[in-house]
């Protein structure tokens, strides 16, 4: 008859020290939010004398190097991909690389919001390197005020791309 009292009275503890760990924060206090290291980001792609490919609505990519692979990127496709997102002034925006992380995120090609960076990653092998440039347009313009993104809608998008797996 103990056991079940002594594994309640664990748990009680448990809980109570990881609640114990948490920062409360007052209502109605502002929380800052971190800003993430890009210190361990790596350079952007040199895209001097690359191949140039041309799409749709003013977005275009270079081609840093050849994946490797039978399959290509398709618009179904889930994939797992290094990306840093900059600013034509070179200010990184986000990067799979912030905060010293070595894992490539993982996305439905699909379901990305960017128009210009799916037409982009269409026809990327695995282990190929690409930097699409995303004209306003076909990249954030339509975002609504509250969006987060909002402050970036006039802005020409530079992503440096590592296809490093599909999942298709």
């Amino acid at each position: 008859m103990k056991r079940p009292f002594t594994l309640l009275g664990l748990s009680f503890v448990l809980s109570f020290a990881l609640v114990s760990c948490i920062e409360t924060v007052s209502p109605g206090e502002d929380v800052e939010p971190e800003d993430p290291d890009f210190s361990t980001v790596p350079a952007p792609f040199d895209t001097t004398g690359k191949p140039v490919t041309r799409l749709e609505n003013g977005v275009y990519h270079y081609e840093i190097r050849e994946g490797k692979g039978a399959f290509k990127v398709v618009y179904r496709d889930q994939i797992s991909v290094h990306l840093t997102l900059r600013k034509t002034n070179g200010e990184i925006v986000t990067s799979t690389y912030a905060d010293s992380s070595t894992s490539p995120t993982v996305v439905f090609v699909s379901n990305m919001s960017v128009e210009g960076l799916k037409y982009g990653m269409i026809g990327m092998r695995e282990d190929e390197q690409r930097t699409v440039v995303v004209p306003p347009a076909m990249g954030l313009a339509g975002v609504p005020e509250n969006d987060p993104n909002y402050d970036l809608r006039n802005d020409t998008l530079l992503y440096d791309l590592q296809l490093v797996y599909i999942a298709n």
